[in-house]
């Protein structure tokens, strides 16, 4: 039998409760500065399902900051009464928005929109019930951005007083009159001497690189041992001679920093005493130091102006500043040719081939190939380069005492552009009004495309150097007061072109020509699908039956792109695409009433299979 066991009673501990709630770190992350403190998401009505969805859907967002902080303002309003993310809480938003706030009604649409297309994304999502959500504010025309012309007319005035010769040829050789061809001359010569000064600032800054990488060409482990130990530069009081240097010199303090930070050279202030100033004294200040080491907004500031001044690549500020890549200038497939390509976070991107010869091409090829070298050298530098799309415009940066490599803020952009007019305007007394016009990055594109018109573009041809999809948009780029009368000039050029052209005895084709094979009999019929490339053809004269076939053609290649493309991209590029151009440039050449009369026509026209 067991024996039996005598032991103290041993009492159990009463039982612990364990809160097993997520320690949850209301931060939202953003492409640059410091996180946004989104606290108050704690205090809704499934405050850390939002939450997460919030992160989630901010990714695809191109100005997190600016975005996430809009949102916030109608998540602060709904914890303002404990109320919850709804259909119904949105249209109160709104209304409070529309009474306590004095903005513009597009700034109001604006943010309201964000939130908007949350709510609509959290209903997706099944995080809250889907319902109706309420219709935005109606936008008010929105006034285009003015072009530098239009900023500074005294200086375009006193430009074509100094270059009146400039002036008349340009008057004979496009038949404008006298303000339109002083605009013309103002902005050719202002973006030639935007684009030409930038480039002279990148090659000097190339300079400055080779001069850096020849110091710390062959530097060896001991000696680097050596350099970190000088934590005094100065001439009596330093102890930079025990790295065995007889004197001091750029070479010298070039490796002491190297041997100290690696590329990612920090503040001026986090540097050994007395090498800021020993630099600075030799024309060597940080920000020209630290963007050679590795690269910064000072010498970046220069390829924005460049490639926005480029007249025909004509990107948007955006496109070169956030959607520029490692693979961006890539040789073409054409003999001599660059392929350039500027992502978009709207719309189509860039997607140009020009000549290699331009400087432009040798500048960004050599800065891509020099950033993916440093990358693979400095910390942090390969998760950049794994990334599907390494950004071209990064920066080593500090931020709440933190250093980091990153993308730039959106509202830098702006000022890099002003910091660049201001220095050539110290330099070059043409900028000096430039300045006092406050020229950013978004008055580039629209310079361009006033001059484009201005020098018989049409357009039709300016919608796509954009990349515009609809013509209404490419309208408020290329008509301006200094191209208006010109559109109208040409407009009635073309319609007494048209008139001219029209011959009682000659047969209408259907797709807006008169066929004028009678007159040659040489020419063959190879079907009515072919009258677009027939030497035969002959334009008529418009009217709505006419406006309507071309819009009907139009909007039938437009529809049928996708299907197109893939059946033979050779046909589509040859012909599809040239006979839309044709079409959209017939088109706009009509005011906008007889394109809407001819639409109810163009609903009712059949196009027949023509693949």
């Amino acid at each position: 039998m067991p024996r039996l066991q005598r032991r103290k009673i041993e009492a159990t501990p009463k039982a612990s409760i364990r809160h097993l709630a997520r320690n949850v770190e209301w931060k939202i992350p953003t492409e640059s500065g410091s996180p946004i403190d989104a606290e108050i998401v704690s205090h809704i009505h499934d405050g850390e399902i939002i939450f997460e969805q919030l992160l989630i859907w901010g990714r695809r967002q191109a100005a997190k900051r600016v975005t996430n902080n809009n949102i916030l303002r109608y998540l602060k309003y709904v914890a303002s009464f404990e109320g919850v993310v709804s259909s119904r809480s949105l249209r109160d938003f709104k209304n409070t928005l529309n009474t306590d706030n004095n903005a513009q009604v597009n700034s109001k649409a604006q943010v309201f929109s964000m939130c908007r297309n949350f709510v609509g994304f959290l209903m997706q999502a099944n995080v809250i019930p889907t319902e109706s959500l309420p219709k935005n504010f109606k936008l008010t025309h929105k006034k285009a951005k003015p072009t530098i012309m239009e900023l500074v007319e005294d200086a375009v005035a006193d430009f074509a007083v100094e270059h009146m010769d400039t002036v008349q040829n340009l008057i004979g050789k496009y038949r404008v009159k006298l303000d339109e061809a002083s605009a013309l001359a103002y902005g050719l010569h202002i973006l030639e001497r935007y684009h030409s000064l930038s480039l002279d600032k990148i090659e000097k800054w190339f300079e400055d690189c080779r001069t850096i990488d020849a110091a710390l060409k062959e530097i060896g482990d001991d000696e680097i041992a050596e350099f970190r130990k000088v934590t005094d530069f100065r001439e009596s009081d330093g102890d930079w001679k025990s790295a065995k240097h007889p004197t001091r010199s750029l070479t010298f303090a070039f490796r002491v920093l190297y041997a100290n930070y690696g590329r990612l050279i920090p503040s001026s202030n986090d540097w050994p005493k007395g090498v800021a100033d020993f630099c600075k004294r030799r024309g060597w200040p940080p920000r020209r130091i630290q963007s050679a080491f590795f690269t910064s907004a000072y010498n970046l500031q220069y390829f924005l102006v460049a490639a926005l001044s480029h007249k025909e690549l004509a990107p948007n500020v955006d496109s070169v500043a956030f959607y520029a890549y490692t693979d961006s200038f890539i040789p073409s497939i054409e003999k001599g040719m660059m392929s350039v390509h500027f992502g978009k976070k709207r719309g189509d991107p860039v997607n140009k081939d020009i000549s290699r010869k331009e400087g432009i091409c040798a500048v960004f090829y050599a800065y891509q190939n020099r950033l993916k070298s440093l990358l693979k050298k400095v910390p942090g530098g390969y998760e950049w380069l794994r990334k599907e799309n390494c950004e071209l415009f990064l920066h080593f940066t500090k931020t709440d005492g933190k250093y980091s490599i990153r993308t730039f803020d959106k509202s830098l952009t702006a000022y890099m552009v002003k910091r660049v007019t201001k220095e050539f305007a110290s330099l070059h007394a043409e900028f000096v009004p430039l300045v006092a016009g406050n020229v950013t990055g978004e008055n580039f594109r629209p310079t361009i495309s006033a001059l484009d018109i201005l020098s018989g573009g049409t357009i039709g041809k300016l919608k796509h150097k954009l990349n515009h999809k609809n013509l209404s948009t490419t309208e408020s780029y290329g008509l301006r007061v200094t191209t208006q009368s010109i559109h109208v000039q040409k407009l009635k050029s073309f319609q007494d072109y048209l008139i001219s052209s029209r011959n009682a005895d000659l047969v209408d084709t259907g797709t807006g020509y008169q066929c004028g094979r009678v007159e040659d009999s040489t020419i063959s019929c190879a079907g009515i699908e072919m009258c677009f490339g027939c030497e035969a053809k002959r334009v008529v004269l418009k009217d709505p039956k006419l406006i309507a076939e071309w819009k009907a053609y139009a909007d039938w290649i437009k529809e049928n792109e996708q299907r197109l493309r893939f059946n033979n991209e050779e046909r589509w590029g040859n012909y599809w695409l040239l006979k839309l151009t044709e079409y959209e440039a017939l088109m706009a050449e009509c005011t906008k009433a007889e394109v809407k009369a001819a639409d109810t026509l163009a609903r009712n026209i059949k196009i027949p299979f023509m693949d």
